[in-house]
């Protein structure tokens, strides 16, 4: 497993604010959902990071790419990057196989671990355009 995916990018210093973009996402904790889209070059991520650097939230990063189109490694990933945010090793000993996956008890396993957690919490699934695949999309 690639820890570099699980970990919010570094932006540096020199960038450009976007303070429009910015106030909205200091909204985001009051959502159960939230979507950011716009063409690529546009610093959506980069929006995001530098928000969330200042954030005293909770944070599960995953970076996705086109490997993640597989059901098993898009939910490895996906239970990895909320274990480190909850603290909630159960995921991590938890065995997965496409089985697991294909009955929907992955859901339940994230389901179990958000539920540990006391204060508002962020997952960010940077790159999701790039999932394409309907089983890891439903």
């Amino acid at each position: 497993m690639l820890q570099a995916k699980l970990c919010m990018p570094y932006i540096g210093r020199n960038i450009v604010k976007r303070k429009k973009i910015a106030e909205k996402l200091r909204l985001l904790p009051d959502y159960k959902l939230a979507l950011l889209s716009a063409p690529a070059g546009y610093g959506k991520t980069t929006a995001v990071v530098d928000y969330l650097t200042g954030e005293n939230l909770k944070l599960a990063w995953l970076s996705i790419d086109k490997a993640d189109n597989d059901p098993l490694r898009f939910w490895q990933y996906l239970l990895a990057a909320v274990s480190q945010c909850t603290g909630n090793d159960e995921i991590n000993r938890t065995s997965l196989d496409a089985d697991l996956v294909a009955s929907n008890i992955t859901v339940d396993l994230l389901i179990s671990a958000i539920e540990t957690l006391s204060q508002k919490f962020v997952v960010v699934l940077d790159d999701y355009h790039l999932i394409d695949n309907s089983i890891v999309v439903n």
